[in-house]
């Protein structure tokens, strides 16, 4: 099954070495798509088996300085129906931009931890109705937190440590409706 997901982010943080030091704000919006890489655990266990997900993303960013384009490799782990102990991505990359960085290309590596719900992956079923099969793709929602390190490549080696939210906003897309939006129905 196919995961999309897109999101907004904001927050903040320092610049470090390089001609330019001091903090930074960031606001950034972005895009991944995953497949399931394997999982472990038994389908008895409460939340399912725990998932390994990986797939391409993208994303724009700006230090309200300049803009920065990135794109790589996602790694994420969480529960398949309900991840109780939340879900948590690795993102591996790097891009190019002219921000506070310098113009320069960059690497990037994003940790972030959170909620998320994937309508795709449950259904409203009885007891003794047979197992639902999922969608082959769904679109997933959530809020996590994100820790984020850029590497300048230029010749200033200046690198960025930013933190903030990444809100993952699906249930805002068609069909529209206020149940949708507050949760009453799917």
């Amino acid at each position: 099954m196919a995961e999309w997901s897109w999101w907004l982010a904001g927050g903040g943080g320092a610049m470090l070495g390089g001609a330019s030091g001091g903090g930074l704000g960031v606001l950034g919006v972005g895009s991944e798509m995953t497949t399931g890489l394997t999982s472990f655990g038994s389908e008895a266990m409460y939340g399912g088996p725990v998932e390994l997900r990986w797939g391409p993303w993208f994303g724009v960013l700006t230090d309200l300085d300049g803009a920065r384009g990135e794109a790589g490799l996602l790694l994420s782990m969480g529960q398949v129906r309900h991840a109780r102990w939340g879900t948590y991505a690795l993102r591996l990359g790097g891009g190019l931009g002219d921000d506070r960085l310098g113009l320069t290309p960059h690497l990037a590596l994003t940790l972030t931890a959170g909620v998320r719900h994937v309508e795709g992956r449950i259904s409203e079923r009885g007891a003794c109705d047979p197992p639902a099969t999922p969608a082959p793709s769904a679109f997933a929602s959530g809020l996590r937190l994100f820790a984020t390190t850029r590497a300048g490549l230029g010749d200033e080696r200046a690198w960025q440590l930013t933190f903030g939210v990444e809100l993952e906003p699906s249930f805002l897309l068609p069909p529209h409706s206020l149940s949708k939006w507050i949760g009453v129905h799917r």
